[in-house]
């Protein structure tokens, strides 16, 4: 019992802690503390000729996994210890927790939050925050770190940005249910000037490394209705005050005019500052069997908020998405069509226009079925050296004008009874893009085929099971032509507290018709169960490959053993 408190102290110290919602309501019903996990200790060896080594000759790792359970509440720990890595970055480094009891959840820790897709949508804090969602009030509250400050490490082998201390806080109001509701977003969130020294910034001005303290307002609304059961609406609209240097200087006078004059009283407008909207909405009808979207997003260039990670930005579409379910589910047809473009503002020399277009085809039995899909996503694009003016030819190199094709299928069949099971694998995919313009055709165009054949069985009584499968992916790209292709033969025993299994794969590349070589690769794993708590592991890896033309070759060899502890 001593050793198992010890383990437990142990794993305490560990990192990589994630707790999710748990529901207070349940405290009386649930143990106080439950506890569990794993240990495992592993040892390899590796060897290869022909080639630089990847890794030691021997090598050895710990793994450990804990869990204690307090009223209810998940708190997971793990950790590993190897030849190659010996300490721990980072410890406690997602650690959080979100509580619920009835109507009001909390967050504490290292959570991430999704008020909308254009104001707080998942970007990871070290904060609090709460939700109260009180019949129809909706409302929610958080503040927090978003980002630590950083020196960051200008070496190649790392090229780590420094970063300033990041801090933001957001309220999100409304009133409605899941699925009916209208909520007004306010986020706010800034770096702090003073989190790096003053004299690190300097010497990274003099390498050429400019960091600047930003700031950031948005104002969102989010909102989804249906006025029928076959209707519904969705919105979804931001404006976002972006300051890209706060030591820049402030504006005092300002246009009669100007939108940034509207948030002089609770924004400091700067010369770096800017102001972008994003806008999406659609709306739905569904019938029996039937639905029908139309939706449209806008996006200004350059729109960004600093609770979320990414967001595309300069581009509008309009897309209408059809979706028809036949003779009782049996059948059913999807898709979309709609164009696309950028260069909102007109503020680039050239203007982008695509037709983006989907459609699905899915028949589902119980002994086979059929998954088709194609795709088809054109782009065209014009751009000048010099104003259009009669006297002044068109260049033809900077003409872009493509269309990418996307065809998959998916074929199942399957045949069982009391003794086997037998399943027949095809998937195929067809890849190519088109280049109208004839100057660049020749080194832009590819296309690109893949296949595969899977048959596996299932042998019950016996608790075996073997397969094969056969991949080929072809390649064209300026008028050069590559293949790989080769068959994987699989074979798996399960004899309840004993398993073997193993692999075996043989590749040829071919390019341009001519044979460059073969790759042969070869896998054998088996466990064994010794007890509840103990078990044994043991893994062999093999790979084999070799050039045809300049007759080089190398073998890779990697063998292990474990040992696996559950307490």
């Amino acid at each position: 019992m001593k050793s198992r408190h010890l383990i437990y102290c142990i794993f305490l110290l560990f990192l990589n802690i994630n707790l999710n919602s748990q529901n207070l309501e349940r405290i009386a019903e649930d143990k106080i503390i439950t506890a569990g996990g794993s240990i495992g200790l592993n040892f390899s060896y590796y060897g290869a000729t022909g080639m630089e080594a990847r890794y030691r000759p021997i090598d050895y790792s710990i793994l450990g996994s804990f869990t204690i359970n307090l009223f209810g509440i998940s708190f997971p720990f793990s950790a590993t210890i190897s030849e190659q890595n010996r300490s721990f970055i980072q410890p406690f480094n997602q650690y959080g927790v979100s509580p619920k009891y009835k109507w009001i959840t909390a967050h504490a820790g290292w959570r991430n939050l999704n008020y909308s897709p254009f104001t707080l949508s998942g970007h990871t804090f070290l904060g609090g925050g709460i939700e109260l969602n009180p019949g129809i009030i909706r409302f929610s509250a958080m503040y927090g770190r978003f980002l630590k400050s950083t020196t960051g490490d200008s070496s190649i082998t790392h090229n780590i940005t420094p970063t300033f201390e990041r801090m933001g806080y957001g309220v999100k109001m409304g009133l409605g249910a899941q699925t009916d509701y209208c909520d007004l977003i306010f986020f706010r969130a800034s770096d702090d000037s003073n989190s790096i020294n003053s004299k690190y910034l300097n010497h990274l001005d003099s390498e050429s490394v400019h960091i600047k303290p930003a700031e950031n307002m948005v104002l969102g609304l989010s909102s989804k209705f249906s006025p029928f059961s076959f209707l519904s609406f969705d919105i979804d609209g931001a404006a976002s005050v972006y300051t890209l240097d706060t030591r820049a200087t402030s504006l005092t006078d300002f246009d009669s005019t100007g939108i940034l004059k509207q948030f002089k009283s609770i924004f400091n407008v700067r010369t770096s500052t800017q102001f972008t909207t994003a806008f999406q909405t659609a709306v739905t009808y569904r019938g029996r069997g039937f639905s029908l979207r139309l939706g449209y997003k806008r996006i200004d260039p350059d729109y960004k908020s600093m609770g979320i990670y990414y967001m595309e930005s300069d581009v509008e579409n309009i897309t209408l998405s059809p979706y028809f379910s036949l003779f009782n589910n049996l059948l059913r047809i999807g898709g979309s069509i709609g164009i696309q473009n950028d260069n909102l503002m007109k503020t680039k020399t050239y203007t982008s226009n695509r037709i983006i277009g989907s459609i699905d085809l899915s028949h589902q039995q119980q002994s086979y079925g059929i998954d088709l899909r194609y795709s088809s996503y054109g782009i065209a694009q014009t751009r000048r050296l010099f104003p259009i003016k009669d006297s002044i030819p068109f260049v033809d190199s900077l003409k872009v004008a493509r269309v990418n094709h996307n065809f998959n299928s998916v074929f199942r069949l399957t045949f069982a009874n009391e003794s086997a099971v037998h399943n027949i694998l095809l998937v195929g995919t067809y890849q190519t893009l088109v280049d109208m313009n004839s100057r660049t055709a020749g080194n832009t165009e590819t296309e690109n085929v893949t296949g595969t054949v899977t048959y596996q069985s299932v042998l019950i009584k016996s608790g075996i099971s073997y397969g094969i499968n056969i991949n080929a992916v072809q390649s064209n790209m300026a008028k050069s032509k590559s293949l790989f292709i080769g068959p994987i033969l699989q074979l798996n025993w399960n004899l309840g507290s004993f398993g073997v299994g193993g692999s075996f794969g043989y590749q040829i590349q071919k390019v341009d018709g001519k044979n460059k070589g073969v790759t042969t690769t070869a896998t054998v794993q088996s466990s064994y169960q010794l007890t509840n708590s103990h078990s044994l592991r043991f893994d062999v890896n093999y790979i084999n490959s070799t050039l045809k033309e300049t007759e080089q070759f190398f073998n890779e060899y990697r063998s292990s053993i474990g040992y696996i502890y559950n307490f």
